[in-house]
């Protein structure tokens, strides 16, 4: 998640997977049956949500940070193995 960009579907089957087990604690849920609302559970705590990441923004801030570590050529194997 960290060197590449998720696809947009993907993302989407992996919430549906979270929001499931997050909110109902099986593999399969319906909107009636939750308990919280995912945009909710997604909102920060100190904002009274749960503080559930966002994985498509979590992805774009691992790849921000990758390609931080790049143009700063910091002294990683990573970055070596790129420049």
């Amino acid at each position: 998640m960290g060197a590449v960009e998720l696809h947009k579907t993907t993302i989407n089957k992996i919430d549906k997977s979270r929001r499931s087990v997050f909110l109902k604690g099986k593999t399969e849920t319906k909107g009636s049956n939750c308990q919280v609302a995912w945009d909710l559970a997604c909102t920060d705590k100190e904002n009274g949500g749960l503080g559930v990441q966002d994985i498509h923004s979590q992805n774009l801030c691992l790849l921000m940070k990758l390609l931080h570590k790049v143009v700063t050529r910091t002294n990683t194997p990573w970055v070596h193995w790129i420049h």
